[in-house]
């Protein structure tokens, strides 16, 4: 099933939403990335801990390419 993707301000006021969260809490710690695993969920966004190894593994697995 395909969505349709989100921008990434939607995407983490969304995320926020759903985790009982401000905006700024969901981005503490997180960062939004651009995703391409297709769940539907995620619909073109992940939440990453922001944390340089956590960034690059992301972008190695669902990361746009050329990223």
């Amino acid at each position: 099933m395909t969505t349709t993707p989100l921008t990434k301000e939607q995407f983490v006021r969304q995320y926020a939403e759903n985790s009982g969260k401000t905006e700024a809490e969901a981005l503490a710690n997180h960062v939004a990335l651009p995703c391409r695993c297709d769940a539907p969920q995620c619909r073109g966004w992940a939440m990453v801990l922001n944390l340089p190894s956590f960034i690059e593994s992301h972008n190695e697995l669902y990361g746009e390419p050329n990223q």
